[in-house]
């Protein structure tokens, strides 16, 4: 796991990124509902999960936006499935890379493919906590900051009963972020996405010109999935 992460080196949206762990800044959207619906269209053509192609989506604006064409995610994985955690209530999490090579140079069905293999080669590694890999990689001579870009991907959304009672969800403060992460939650009939930066490294407007010009990115993508993500541009 270790030689497949060699060389594989953390970039950045920000002009000039300060690196480490900070609080971040939040800009909340949504994707718009037409795009949803032809994001799920697409899943099903394809035989991917909606999950896999919006991750290839991101990756592959990553790409044509300063990345270079092999990108890296950070991904938040679940350690409960197969432990006894899974019927105690706790938060138990890893961060784990998700390199994906020549991201910019894919089409959208084919980058979404490698988001699977990837996950797949990821999967046997998920207990190797993310920060005994980044000190492990850096003893190796490798830059600092790999899991810096993160994306999350929820499968469900926000929980709307408990018992008789009506739920509702504030988001109070974005959490610590290294750099940028992305956020996708399912709503009813859309997607809700959320962009934390670190504040040092990107303003509130910045955060929500990404946020926009993603949107537009990937919906054209959606349109047009036999193109890669350069011939877009």
């Amino acid at each position: 796991w270790l030689d497949h992460l060699a060389n594989k080196q953390p970039r950045s949206l920000a002009a000039s990124p300060i690196a480490g762990i900070a609080r971040g800044r939040r800009h909340s959207g949504e994707l718009p509902v037409v795009l949803c619906a032809l994001l799920k269209c697409r899943a099903a053509e394809f035989g991917l999960s909606w999950p896999e192609l919006i991750t290839a989506g991101f990756a592959g604006y990553l790409a044509i936006n300063g990345h270079g064409q092999d990108v890296v995610l950070g991904m938040p994985v679940m350690q409960r499935l197969g432990t006894a955690a899974l019927t105690v209530p706790c938060t138990a999490m890893n961060v784990m890379p998700l390199p994906l090579a020549d991201a910019g140079n894919q089409s959208l069905a084919l980058l979404a493919g490698s988001v699977r293999m990837s996950l797949q080669r990821q999967r046997p590694h998920q207990g190797y906590r993310f920060e005994h890999l980044e000190h492990d990689l850096e003893t190796g001579g490798y830059s600092r900051g790999l899991l810096a870009t993160e994306i999350n991907v929820m499968p469900f959304g926000h929980p709307e009963k408990l018992g008789p009672c009506r739920l509702g969800t504030r988001i109070l403060a974005a959490g610590p972020v290294e750099d940028l992460a992305a956020i996708f939650v399912p709503q009813a009939n859309s997607i809700g996405f959320d962009l934390d930066g670190r504040a040092e490294n990107y303003s509130a407007a910045e955060l929500a010109a990404h946020s926009q010009r993603f949107a537009e990115f990937f919906g054209g993508w959606l349109e047009q999935p036999w193109m890669t993500a350069a011939e877009l541009i």
